[in-house]
Order: C-alpha cells, then structure tokens, then sequence
C-alpha cells in the first residue's frame, strides 16, 4: 500500500505525502496529500542549515573534550569508542 501511495505521489505535484500509522496502531491509518508551502519550506531550510552548523561544530567539541580530558588525566563518558 506505502508504495502504491509513494509511487502516486512521485508522478504527482504534491511535495509532501504524510503516511500516518495502520488502523492496527494507534491512531486511524488515514493518509493525506498536501503541498509543502513556501513558509513551511523556509522553516524547514531554517531549520536543516541551523542543524547542519550544530553538526558541523561536533568534531570540534569532540577534539576539545579529548583534549580536556588529557589535561585532567581523567576520561569522560563521551570518549569514543574507536579510542578505547
């Protein structure tokens, strides 16, 4: 059925398909077609490259706290495990 609807939606103008649970789940097991809008799409560009700068960011803080932790002579909780 999800491929049927996922094939429906690719030959279509509809930018977002939104499958909710089976009636066996919670819920009601409706699905629904709607147009990711202009705002909605800005939200979610907004969103995904203030994500992307947090990731970015990661390596660093990792690098950071290794390095603490050598100066303290202690490990942290967070060390990597391809460290140990």
């Amino acid at each position: 059925m999800h491929a049927a609807l996922y094939l429906t939606q690719r030959r279509s103008v509809l930018s977002l398909c939104l499958l909710l649970p089976p009636p066996s789940l919670p819920g009601t097991g409706k699905y629904s077609f709607s147009e990711l809008n202009a705002t909605a799409r800005l939200t979610l560009a907004e969103e995904k490259h203030k994500l992307e700068a947090q990731l970015a960011g990661i390596p660093k803080m990792q690098q950071r706290l290794k390095q603490i932790c050598g100066e303290l002579g202690e490990d942290s909780i967070h060390n990597d495990k391809d460290d140990a």
